[in-house]
């Protein structure tokens, strides 16, 4: 009767193991793929896995948002659009650590998912609030929101702008108010300081003759293409270009100073791609 036991103990123990065993696979796979495969899961919401460096911890935030149902009566080509206005969410917190989830309430505002894929500076995570009126901060050590001020000097909404960091700050790319399809490029100097901000470049119209034929559409440089933005502002590189991908299939560097926009082209590049800065590290990736 007690081995019996004994060997009910082991297999249940067995059986707990298993079941941790997917999440402890994902805690050895570099973020970008532990991100792709949590983004893939079949549910409307916001995803972040990160990693804080002073709490030694992995946490995946979850912000779910819940669609409205007042509309449910209306024509059913209306019913589309009951998202649109849903305000219900709910922020969920798993640490790889514990092992557990826990819910914080609801967030502050509505997340502009296409702005940015949550920007990492300072230790905090950083979206769009929709419309553009706030930047959001997610504190991965305090478990908290906050708002970062846009500059008041653009008198406008950012809604069409979207995050990125370069050089270690948070900064935002948005239309030039000429019209001429170039974008400022704004930098938080000081952190939370919103005195701070400082349009820091402007990129010039791009030229059609880097993108590819079979990209080239009739569309305007800020519209959507396949659900993303025409243009993202990736990175600062080490010579003081700036990184920047078109229409999701060609990368550019841009050199402030000259002006100039410079054609990169890598051998066994896809068509179409989305660009994301990884740091490289010495730890290796565990098969199973």
């Amino acid at each position: 009767m007690e081995f019996q036991r004994e060997i009910k103990k082991r297999k249940c123990h067995k059986e707990e193991e298993e079941e941790d065993q997917p999440l402890n696979r994902l805690r050895c796979l570099p973020h970008e793929i532990s991100l792709d495969i949590l983004s893939r899961l079949p549910i409307k919401y916001v995803i972040q896995l990160r990693f804080h460096p002073v709490t030694k911890e992995y946490k995946v935030i979850k912000i779910v948002y819940y669609r409205s149902a007042y509309n449910l009566e209306k024509p059913s080509h209306f019913q589309r659009l009951t998202y649109i206005n849903s305000r219900k969410s709910d922020v969920q917190i798993y640490n790889l650590c514990t092992n557990e989830w826990r819910s914080l309430g609801e967030a502050p505002y509505r997340l502009e998912k296409k702005s940015s894929p949550g920007v990492l500076v300072n230790g905090r995570l950083h979206w769009m609030s929709q419309w553009g009126r706030y930047i959001l901060s997610f504190d991965l050590a305090e478990d908290s929101f906050q708002e970062i001020p846009i500059p008041d000097q653009t008198l406008r909404s950012w809604m069409n702008c979207h995050l990125s960091v370069l050089g270690g700050y948070l900064s935002a790319a948005l239309p030039s108010r000429g019209g001429n399809r170039a974008l400022d490029i704004w930098v938080m100097k000081e952190y939370g300081v919103q005195e701070s901000w400082v349009k820091e470049f402007n990129l010039g119209a791009y030229s059609q003759g880097f993108i590819p034929p079979e990209l080239q559409k009739p569309h305007r440089i800020w519209k959507n293409f396949l659900g993303r933005r025409l243009v993202r502002i990736i990175c600062l590189l080490k010579t003081g270009d700036i990184l920047v991908e078109y229409r999701g299939g060609t990368l550019v560097s841009y050199n402030p100073v000259s002006g100039m926009f410079k054609n990169l082209s890598f051998q066994g590049m896809p068509r179409l791609f989305q660009t994301t800065v990884h740091v490289g590290s010495l730890y290796p990736v565990v098969h199973s």
